[in-house]
């Protein structure tokens, strides 16, 4: 089991195989500019030995022609997931319209790679109708609740 669809299938028993040279590349693009906390990769070295990842790069931008890099990981014989956290350089969440993971070098100079989970996340907001302003006057405090 090879395709794309095992990055997403929730199963660690199933793995994406790239093919062809190195760097592999995965690309993400989104309909949106999104905000992006972390990206989370899942590796097993035990079972993929020389198929695993060793040093990886996560590059963001708007389109494939204007990537940069924003980190780059080296992973010494991982087991689970390996969480990236995308920040900006204000140290903010970074926003994009494109991530690109490129896998640099492989374990045991490995050609073809294996990766068996990827999740991007994005920062948590609470947009709950239910949450109440915090008043600290008196004066503002009489129009926190509604009757």
């Amino acid at each position: 089991m090879m395709g794309v669809e095992q990055l997403r299938d929730n199963s660690q028993e199933t793995y994406w195989q790239s093919d062809g040279p190195q760097p592999h590349l995965i690309n993400m693009q989104f309909s949106r500019k999104t905000t992006i906390h972390d990206i989370c990769i899942y590796a097993d070295y035990k079972s993929d030995e020389s198929y695993t990842p060793k040093k990886v790069s996560v590059r963001c931008g708007n389109h494939f022609n204007d990537l940069s890099e924003v980190e780059q990981i080296e992973m010494n014989e991982p087991s689970g997931w390996i969480c990236v956290k995308l920040k900006d350089p204000n140290d903010k969440p970074i926003r994009t319209f494109m991530v690109q993971i490129a896998i640099l070098v492989n374990h045991q100079n490995g050609r073809d790679t294996h990766l068996r989970m990827i999740k991007v996340h994005s920062p948590i907001q609470d947009v709950s109708l239910a949450k109440k302003p915090l008043f600290t006057s008196v004066e503002c405090a009489q129009y926190a609740t509604i009757r």
